[in-house]
């Protein structure tokens, strides 16, 4: 959480303006370093954190956003920003179980 607020706070922004950039927060986790130094990614530069440590990271951020839904700090629509809302109703019985 502290790298997103960190982000957030580097970005001008307050968490609930940065949700819809989170593309943007991915690019700057993977290659941003605490000590302040600018981003500077190119050919040859190698990410300061690995795809492991990024989905870990996200999924806390994830975790962070769907409590602030659910206790009325952030409006439900932040939900469609973090995940692809999907209608099955075009799917088999088989797929669909039994919902």
């Amino acid at each position: 959480m502290k790298l997103f607020l960190t982000w957030c706070a580097r970005s001008g922004l307050h968490w609930r303006e940065c949700v819809g950039r989170l593309g943007s927060f991915i690019f700057w986790l993977r290659h941003a370093r605490l000590d302040g130094d600018p981003v500077v990614p190119g050919p040859g530069q190698q990410p300061v954190r690995g795809p492991r440590r990024v989905n870990t990271i996200l999924a806390v951020v994830r975790e962070f956003l769907k409590h602030q839904v659910a206790v009325g700090n952030a409006p439900v629509a932040v939900l469609g920003m973090l995940y692809e809302v999907a209608d099955d109703r075009d799917l088999s019985v088989e797929v669909r179980g039994s919902r």
